[in-house]
């Protein structure tokens, strides 16, 4: 699936720099701030999908 917009394009940017973060800071033995932080990745993933299956239909 291609990002066709600009939006898009820094959306999946965005995504790509959190999950590099994450991968850093893995070894963290804060198991509630990294779950906090794939909480909001997971929500950016959505959210993005979301917005790109609703700007084919409209």
């Amino acid at each position: 699936m291609k990002p066709q917009t600009d939006f898009e394009k820094e959306q999946m940017k965005e995504i790509a720099r959190r999950v590099e973060y994450l991968e850093k800071n893995s070894d963290l033995e804060s198991s509630d701030f990294s779950r906090g932080n794939w909480i909001a990745v997971w929500c950016t993933i959505v959210g993005s999908l979301a917005l790109f299956i609703w700007g084919l239909f409209v």
